[in-house]
C-alpha cells in the first residue's frame, strides 16, 4: 500500500489496483501522473484493472478528466471502474464518458462490489 497526499493505492490483486481518493480532494493532472508512477514502479510495467473509489466531496478539472483519456494515462490500464457518490461527480463522469471518450473500458458504479464484479471480467488470464 502506497499513500501520497490524496489517494491511498493498494494492488489487490496480480492485475487489480484499489485507488481510494481522499475525501475533499480535488485531484489534478499532477496526481494522476504522481499515481502512474507509483503503479509503474510498484507494479513493474505491467497494465493493471483499477478499480476508483472517489470518497465524499472528491473534485477535478475538466483537464484532468482530458488527460484521463489520453494515451499516456492509458498506458497501464485494462479497464477503469469508478466508484462515484455526488451529482458534480456524475457531470464529470458524463463529461468523461461522452466528450472525451475513454481509450479503455470505463464505467461508474455507486458501489465498490458492482465495479469489482464489472472488473472481473477484464481479469488477464494465467
Amino acid at each position: 500500500m502506497v499513500k501520497t497526499e490524496k489517494m491511498i493505492i493498494e494492488f489487490l490483486e496480480d492485475d487489480l489496483v484499489h485507488i481510494k481518493v481522499l475525501e475533499g480532494m480535488e485531484v489534478t493532472v499532477d496526481d494522476i501522473q504522481k499515481m502512474e508512477e507509483v503503479v509503474e514502479e510498484q507494479g513493474g510495467g505491467r497494465p493493471y484493472r483499477n478499480l476508483i473509489v472517489a470518497e465524499n466531496y472528491v473534485t477535478t478539472t475538466f483537464k484532468t478528466v482530458r488527460y484521463m483519456g489520453t494515451e499516456e494515462a492509458n498506458r497501464l490500464t485494462i479497464a477503469d471502474a469508478f466508484v462515484i457518490n455526488s451529482l458534480p461527480q456524475r457531470i464529470m463522469a458524463n463529461f468523461y464518458l461522452n466528450v472525451v471518450k475513454p481509450l479503455k473500458p470505463t464505467k461508474f458504479f455507486k458501489t465498490e462490489e458492482e465495479a469489482f464484479s464489472w472488473l472481473k471480467q477484464f481479469e488477464l488470464q494465467k
